[in-house]
């Protein structure tokens, strides 16, 4: 089934966070918000739960920043840059700030600041990805199982947008943006001009319905 490597590592323990009313935010909207950013309602609602249980006592202002890190933390990839932002201008020596960031994250607080740095040029970092030989994730699947593809993908290759991907399933190119936690197929009208970029792979097999994500990592 199509997935990602880093949402592997999600905690199942934490308790949901919807029913929880946090400083006046309403967390239902927030989740349908997230859902319509393609954001799975189900990993934001436990990447809040995690940070906002890290600091019970955390301000309103936190507890919105905290929104937007889950909201990235579960797929929805348009909410990066402002959770990137948001983490940024958290004060260096707060503590606290950090090990919520921490927690809704999923990177343990040392690896925090690595984590941070390597994202900010790697979208698709994530500890143990060289472990994993630059495995980020597997997109599309059988249709007849839920997934996206009626045949198995041929050809993949970088377009000129960070994250974006052209993909020929079949007769049809479909246009995938992704980075570490999120995916999205677009099917496409035609065929779309391939850029030099080659540190990211797509690789098909075929016969398999899925199509992977690897990053070259340098030696």
């Amino acid at each position: 089934m199509p997935g990602h490597l880093a949402n592997e590592a999600i905690p199942r323990s934490i308790r949901s966070a919807t029913a929880l009313d946090v400083l006046g935010l309403d967390l239902s909207l927030a989740t349908r918000n997230v859902e319509r950013a393609h954001g799975d309602p189900t990993r934001f609602a436990l990447a809040f739960a995690a940070g906002y249980h890290a600091d019970l006592a955390m301000a309103r202002e936190m507890a919105v920043t905290v929104v937007a890190v889950a909201a990235w933390r579960a797929g929805a990839m348009a909410l990066r840059d402002d959770a990137l932002a948001r983490i940024e201008a958290l004060p260096a020596e707060d503590v606290t700030s950090r090990r919520v960031v921490s927690a809704a994250l999923g990177p343990a607080v040392d690896d925090l600041a690595s984590f941070l740095e390597r994202q900010r040029t790697d979208r698709f970092w994530w500890p143990g990805r060289a472990a994993n030989r630059g495995y980020v994730c597997s997109v599309g699947g059988f249709a007849g199982l839920g997934g996206a593809w009626v045949a198995p993908p041929t050809r993949g290759f970088a377009l000129s947008e960070p994250g974006a991907f052209g993909i020929l399933a079949g007769d049809t190119w479909w246009r995938l943006d992704a980075d570490v936690w999120g995916s999205r197929l677009t099917r496409l009208d035609d065929a779309p001009d391939p850029a030099s970029d080659h540190s990211v792979s797509i690789v098909c097999q075929p016969t398999s319905y899925l199509a992977w994500v690897l990053v070259r990592d340098a030696a």
